[in-house]
């Protein structure tokens, strides 16, 4: 037999609560099931309240963060694409930086890590341009990504 309460997301089943919740229509493709249904594995009014309380604001949280993640930015046309360069910045050119790297970590390699860190930085500088390392951002990492598999270098 299901007893239900007062609140619109908890019943009882066999004694043991449950909390049900319908998902709503704008997240539906996130999950595999129109309704969630979980054991609150507790006999305990109190508890059961407690932990479906617990439970729905997480949802809800949960939920509010597909919806921003899935919203437009707000004056998404204001933005730069490019950060602007600091000019505060002690962060070397990423060239500087791979100087550094094979005079650290290139002793003892062969020629090929050599060549290999050079095409790489050489692949980055021919499509951003040679920056502080502090200026490159995910976006462009994105740029390079993309760019790597047009050329055939990624599979």
């Amino acid at each position: 037999m299901v007893d239900h309460l007062n609140i619109s997301y908890l019943y009882k089943k066999r004694g043991v609560f449950d909390f049900s919740k319908r998902v709503l229509c704008d997240v539906r493709s996130y999950y595999k099931s129109d309704r969630i249904v979980i054991c609150l594995r507790t006999k305990s009014n109190v508890s059961a309240i407690r932990a479906s309380k617990s439970l729905y604001q997480r949802l809800d949280d949960y939920r509010t963060s597909i919806r921003l993640t899935n919203m437009q930015v707000p004056a998404e046309h204001m933005l730069v694409s490019k950060p602007l360069v600091n000019s505060n910045s002690n962060a070397p050119l990423l060239s500087e930086a791979l100087s550094t790297y094979l005079r650290l970590k290139g002793e003892g390699k062969n020629k090929i890590f050599v060549r290999a860190a050079n095409r790489s930085i050489k692949y980055v500088i021919e499509l951003l341009g040679d920056l502080d390392i502090d200026v490159y951002s995910s976006k462009d990492a994105f740029k390079f990504h993309d760019y790597l598999l047009d050329r055939g270098l990624l599979i």
